[in-house]
């Protein structure tokens, strides 16, 4: 009796000393995967400060050699800017930064982080090409006028013919202003003789 009792409390003793050391265990991987993946978010958030830390250099230098008209040195800096925005694009897309994600207090700055990314990519891949597809001297005015195609300035304004006194000379027909829409929004007024009788 005494001999079955004891063996019931070693083996309790046994499954009691398992349990604990699949605790221990389990802890000791749980801890290892996070500190593994906090360091891996780590190593990939100073990747993509340094990769849109370089794109927005190379932005500078775009913009200048943009408005200075040098297409070649313009093109290779675009195509720079996009490894760079791709670059940050990617380290912030990995299965370890989407978990970062949802961490309780650093995933809100992760987020921001990856939107702008994904923000910076979009610009360098869809609007900086067609601005450098822009012909920008078109914009530029010359002698106060837009050379921009499809603009062109409004026809001078006519008067009607008066005499001495200011008022119109008697036997001629009296104008109306008339008002017409000019290209790129411009509005001009001109003067179309009326189609009454002469003024007495």
């Amino acid at each position: 009796m005494t001999d079955s009792g004891g063996s019931r409390r070693r083996r309790s003793r046994r499954r009691r000393r398992a349990r604990v050391r699949r605790a221990l265990l389990t802890g000791l991987v749980v801890v290892s995967l996070l500190l593994t993946t906090g360091g891996w978010v780590g190593f990939r958030g100073w990747q993509t400060r340094t990769h849109l830390l370089n794109a927005a250099g190379l932005a500078k230098e775009l913009s200048t050699e943009v408005v200075g008209g040098d297409a070649g040195r313009a093109q290779r800096t675009l195509a720079a800017l996009q490894e760079q925005a791709g670059a940050a694009r990617r380290a912030t897309g990995d299965p370890g930064w989407w978990l970062g994600q949802r961490a309780p207090y650093a995933g809100n700055d992760l987020t921001a982080m990856r939107q702008i990314a994904v923000a910076v990519d979009d610009l360098t891949r869809l609007a900086f090409p067609t601005l450098l597809r822009l012909d920008l001297a078109s914009l530029v005015p010359s002698r106060g006028a837009s050379t921009w195609p499809g603009c062109a300035p409004s026809p001078p304004r006519s008067r009607p013919p008066t005499g001495r006194s200011g008022r119109p000379p008697r036997g001629s027909r009296p104008c109306r202003p008339t008002t017409s829409s000019g290209r790129c929004g411009r509005r001009s007024s001109g003067c179309v003789p009326s189609s009454t009788g002469s003024v007495t």
